[in-house]
């Protein structure tokens, strides 16, 4: 009877075996947390996105060239969240249609920032192509005008997959739609890359208002 209760009372490894079960759970909060950090830095640095392009369209307008130069100013802000994608960038930069001219006392800033100049322009493509202007809306407010631009932008999750959990908002047959319809030129492999990971892309919308200029700059 005393050795019964001697086995029973043993508690030698106790602590070892709740540590296994308790800790693969801290774990996976310690990661939830991170990845919707990174979310919500994500939805910051779009709505960044959103006032350049607002920004812009309030000086050149908001004409079909208007709204490319909104895309681009857009992709610059966006590159900063944007993972670097393979291939040759200036070849990219051709098949966006995208002129890789660049002051050279800009080369070593870039190079200081991203280690190498070409990291920058391949992170430019990638914010380029997951990103597009949706709206742009030109409204009185107050009597003045001002003008609204709604952006949307596929950001690539880091952690896991949550695409998989609440949609990736269409963003394969987003890319599949640009290959055929405006970029033709662009590689089969990076369209195929992008879309093989596109469970772990979620859509996220922005917009910005600001103050219309644009027709008082035609005037002057």
């Amino acid at each position: 009877m005393r050795k019964l209760t001697k086995i029973i009372g043993h508690q030698e490894g106790q602590s070892i075996i709740e540590t296994l079960i308790v800790l693969p759970l801290i774990l996976f909060l310690i990661l939830i947390i991170m990845e919707l950090s990174m979310i919500y830095n994500a939805k910051q640095v779009c709505n960044y996105a959103a006032f350049c392009a607002a920004r812009t369209a309030s000086v050149y307008g908001t004409s079909d060239e208007a709204k490319e130069k909104m895309h681009r100013s857009a992709a610059i802000a966006l590159s900063c969240i944007t993972p670097t994608i393979v291939g040759d960038a200036f070849t990219l930069l051709d098949a966006i249609n995208i002129p890789h001219e660049l002051p050279e006392a800009l080369r070593p800033i870039i190079e200081l920032i991203e280690g190498t100049f070409l990291h920058w322009p391949l992170r430019f493509v990638d914010a380029y192509l997951r990103s597009r202007i949706d709206t742009v809306i030109v409204g009185d407010y107050g009597g003045r005008q001002n003008v609204t631009v709604e952006l949307i932008y596929y950001y690539k999750c880091q952690i896991f997959p949550i695409g998989r959990l609440i949609g990736d908002g269409g963003f394969a047959e987003f890319l599949y739609w640009l290959k055929n319809n405006v970029f033709p030129n662009l590689p089969d492999d990076l369209i195929e890359g992008l879309i093989k990971y596109r469970h772990y892309n979620i859509k996220i919308r922005a917009s910005a208002k600001m103050d219309y200029w644009h027709k008082e700059t035609q005037e002057e």
